[in-house]
């Protein structure tokens, strides 16, 4: 509206007009308020959530040291459990050993048993069977003895025989020889073969 237009207008068209741009003013003001209202309730909730992510941060900060601590623990039981398995395959290992060494050692029981390590086909005199015996004593007997010279040669830590004062092996721990053995005399072959009846 120009100025002309409002110099035209009626006092009561003033005043009409003057009220209705109160009104208006009023309007405006109240929708401002409102406005300033939101704006402030939404500065409350948005100082709010920075409060709250600044504790989550905290308690994050706090968790990290037992996170790590954490970590450490589980990378040394981890370390731990390799360990084990790797003594287990060892164990396990030996174990296979052992089973295959107790699997020759029955073999060779049965062997002795039956009398075939000493080579007898049939029924052998007692004579026959004190000749092998003296035989596998002797060989064990130099079997012993050449290990004992390689072991003092090579300064093995084998397990040391008993010995008497002086230091030397005591007559208990080393075999008897095998010439010192008595032969078998035919009173014991009777016996022998009386035993052998006995049995069948």
């Amino acid at each position: 509206m120009t100025e002309k237009q409002l110099h035209k207008l009626r006092r009561q068209d003033l005043l009409q007009l003057l009220g209705a741009q109160g009104k208006e003013a009023a309007q405006l003001q109240a929708r401002l308020d409102e406005a300033a209202e939101e704006l402030k309730d939404l500065q409350d909730t948005r100082t709010k959530f920075i409060e709250r992510m600044d504790d989550k941060d905290a308690q994050i900060e706090k968790l990290k040291p037992r996170l790590d601590e954490k970590d450490a623990r589980i990378e040394k039981l981890t370390a731990r459990l390799n360990e084990k398995d790797a003594r287990i395959e060892k164990l396990i290992g030996r174990l296979n050993e052992k089973d295959a060494r107790i699997g020759q050692l029955t073999a060779e029981i049965e062997q002795y048993r039956s009398g075939e390590i000493l080579g007898f086909e049939g029924d052998p005199s007692i004579d026959e069977v004190g000749q092998k015996l003296n035989a596998v004593l002797r060989a064990a007997q130099k079997a012993v003895a050449q290990y004992l010279d390689g072991a003092r040669a090579a300064g093995s830590q084998a397990a040391p025989l008993p010995t008497d004062m002086q230091g030397q092996p005591s007559k208990e721990s080393l075999p008897e020889p095998a010439d010192s053995w008595p032969e078998p005399s035919e009173e014991r072959a009777g016996e022998g073969q009386q035993g052998q009846e006995e049995r069948i």
